[in-house]
């Protein structure tokens, strides 16, 4: 997509939000979206999206993959806590030499970033590198 058009995107998504979201709605589903009152489950999804979700600081909270845990456990069903080796801020920080041969790298703001690392020692990190630098500089709330 070109800058200008994801310039403008984003512009409307975050000063027209409702705009946008009808919008997204009507050409994914084909239909127009009903916010009031929202009858089924996709069209509740989007009221939730609009009017609770950004609103509500337990879901902003325990959206974070790194916080999620901490509270699984505090509730006492740490059987559903993934075990958690670190949290950096860069990539930079981390300390390749001291993780495990196998392990799960996720990128905190973004959906789907995620690498499993089968083999540490068949890694091409500079690759990997900029892979995570990339996601890391990405404003994924914005964009989705």
């Amino acid at each position: 997509m070109c800058k200008f058009k994801e310039f403008k995107r984003k512009i409307i998504r975050s000063l027209f939000p409702k705009y946008y979201i009808k919008k997204i709605y009507q050409y994914k589903m084909g239909t127009d979206l009903n916010l009031n009152p929202p009858i089924n489950f996709n069209e509740k999804i989007q009221w939730l999206k609009l009017y609770e979700l950004p609103y509500n600081p337990l879901v902003i909270k325990y959206a974070d993959k790194y916080q999620l845990p901490k509270y699984l456990i505090e509730q006492g069903i740490s059987q559903y806590a993934a075990p958690v080796i670190g949290a950096w801020s860069s990539f930079a920080e981390i300390p390749l030499s001291s993780l495990p041969d196998q392990f799960v790298l996720k990128i905190n703001n973004a959906s789907s970033a995620n690498w499993f690392i089968d083999n540490k020692k068949n890694v091409n990190w500079n690759e990997l590198q900029n892979e995570i630098t990339y996601w890391l500089k990405r404003d994924y709330g914005l964009i989705t």
